[in-house]
């Protein structure tokens, strides 16, 4: 099996930290409340990217995690303090469901790892399971990324999720723990589109659809 743990995760380079998400479609502009742009990292966006009705009390963009480690699936733990002083920390969440698509997906943004690791972010996939079946999640994919195994549900309840839980979730969080990405259930955020986040692009999105450049 080939497993990383938190001392190989890479080096730390300077990049810019994370910008996050504007919502300025014509059609849309008079939706939702824009945010406090005072943050030189933060443009304009539309509050509700990323919201979903089932989940409510949703940790928001802007707020910080309140976590300090995770469980790896090989039985270290990962600071996630020190993981993020190295840059954004991508932090996909697999719950339950293992759709091929959805396993695919999950398999494509872990074979980009040396492009994330290249703007100095960490991806780390987190599965709500026990170490061993982690660790035979990974082993069986091969995964070169971080895996962490949260049996306990840890991950979950610091960014608010609740029962009926998603299939997956991805959020991205910055040196200072500050949330400045989140998606859940619905259109599956592509590379170039974490790529943009972690980069700190303004990055626009539309409720459900994020572009470099809105028509």
């Amino acid at each position: 099996m080939v497993m990383r743990t938190a001392r190989q995760i890479g080096v730390a380079i300077g990049v810019g930290l994370v910008g996050v998400l504007a919502c300025v479609r014509a059609d849309q502009a008079g939706l939702g409340e824009p945010a406090d742009s005072t943050d030189p990292r933060v443009s304009v966006f539309d509050a509700r990217y990323g919201a979903e009705p089932s989940q409510p009390g949703l940790l928001a963009l802007g707020d910080r995690l309140e976590l300090d480690r995770l469980v790896l699936a090989d039985g270290n733990r990962l600071a996630l303090a020190e993981a993020r002083a190295i840059g954004p920390l991508v932090l996909l969440w697999l719950g339950g469901a293992e759709h091929a698509d959805l396993i695919a997906w999950v398999g494509e943004l872990a074979s980009a790892l040396p492009e994330l690791e290249s703007r100095a972010a960490t991806l780390v996939i987190v599965r709500p399971l026990p170490i061993a079946r982690a660790e035979a999640f990974a082993a069986a994919l091969g995964l070169q990324a971080v895996v962490a195994a949260d049996e306990h549900g840890a991950l979950g309840r610091a960014f608010g999720l609740v029962e009926p839980l998603p299939d997956w979730a991805v959020w991205v969080v910055d040196r200072d723990s500050r949330l400045r990405y989140r998606k859940l259930g619905g259109r599956r955020p592509e590379l170039a589109e974490l790529l943009a986040v972690v980069e700190g692009r303004p990055l626009r999105c539309c409720i459900d659809e994020c572009a470099l450049a809105c028509e």
